[in-house]
């Protein structure tokens, strides 16, 4: 691996400080980032926006057609545990995107964006081996009335989501490290290994090989209590309008439901696979036979370092600066020790 890292994932329990971390990071110049054995890093593949989406898909196809797609109504919990590997293929087709370094959005996509968001998800349901093709049952067993009024109440969404994936897109990865961002986990109480579909063991071993062998984790690390304490905060934050996002790309202010943050997020299985690991520093994850010992380094944020940087950039104070470099000096040398 040379010293540059190719591809950087932040992991973590939800609302750990991912985002955060990004945020700063992304406030580096170039001799900054080459201390942190990174290049420019605003080129970004996050599993957030189509969570989001998620959810606001559902809340259309309630209004329009008396149904969801993905969520439980009653238990604010995916249908499908399986849509946890939704969510990773998506990633794997936004990374391979992000290589071809073109921008241009076809044409097709343009003219109806709904429907390239639609198969997307279908595409990837179907690779989780669990899912059907979800928005084809959805068109076939609706009128088209019904269904074109599910498009037009998604269509906003649709157009910005796609917009924003090809605006992400960098004309080349020279100098650049792309940074992944996702957060697994499993109930409160649960005994390991997780099962399958959740953890990061499951996700991790969904990625491209490709992925697996350039990627290095660094871990934002907070207990479970402290997660469900600060996705109370911050949602309380983005309540009273004081949200610093500005796009579906960055997720500094959404909430994650109480149930899913008790039965979902209520542990995460980062030091069950390093007390079982086959190298040392390193997550072994098996993926078609072959085990990637992908490197990872703590970023330990159990005494807050990273709340700060949810404020505007000039209210940084230089001590709060001062912490968070050193933390992450600390987790990126880890990883190319």
């Amino acid at each position: 691996m040379s010293k540059q890292l190719p591809i950087l994932m932040f992991c973590a329990l939800p609302a750990s400080g991912k985002s955060e971390s990004r945020r700063y990071l992304k406030s580096l110049n170039k001799e900054q980032n080459a201390a942190f054995h990174l290049g420019d890093t605003s080129t970004q593949v996050d599993d957030y926006p189509y969570v989001d989406a998620m959810r606001k898909i559902d809340a259309a196809a309630e209004a329009t057609m008396n149904t969801t797609v993905f969520f439980d109504p009653a238990t604010t919990m995916f249908k499908s545990g399986f849509d946890w590997g939704t969510l990773m293929y998506l990633i794997n087709d936004d990374y391979f995107d992000i290589k071809k370094c073109d921008s241009k959005i076809p044409a097709e996509y343009q003219a109806d964006p709904c429907m390239w968001l639609f198969n997307r998800y279908d595409a990837a349901f179907v690779k989780t081996g669990k899912i059907p093709a979800r928005f084809a049952e959805l068109k076939a067993s609706h009128t088209a009335e019904q269904f074109n009024a599910f498009k037009a109440a998604t269509y906003e969404l649709c157009n910005t989501i796609l917009k924003e994936k090809y605006e992400n897109i960098p004309a080349s990865l020279e100098g650049k490290t792309v940074v992944f961002e996702f957060a697994r986990g499993g109930k409160q109480g649960s005994k390991f290994p997780l099962e399958a579909p959740y953890g990061y063991q499951y996700s991790l071993g969904l990625l491209d090989p490709e992925i697996l062998e350039n990627a290095c984790i660094l871990y934002i690390w907070v207990t479970p209590e402290q997660s469900y304490q600060k996705n109370i905060n911050r949602a309380q934050e983005g309540a009273q309008g004081l949200s610093q996002t500005v796009s579906t790309q960055l997720s500094l202010n959404h909430g994650v439901p109480h149930n899913v943050m008790v039965n979902e997020y209520g542990t995460d299985d980062v030091d069950y696979l390093l007390s079982v690991t086959e190298k040392k520093d390193c997550l072994t994850i098996h993926r078609d036979g072959k085990a990637y010992f992908v490197k990872i380094g703590r970023f330990d944020n159990r005494e807050d370092k990273t709340t700060p940087f949810r404020k505007p950039q000039a209210q940084w104070k230089p001590e709060e600066v001062e912490s968070m470099k050193a933390g992450m000096i600390a987790a990126l040398d880890a990883m190319l020790k």
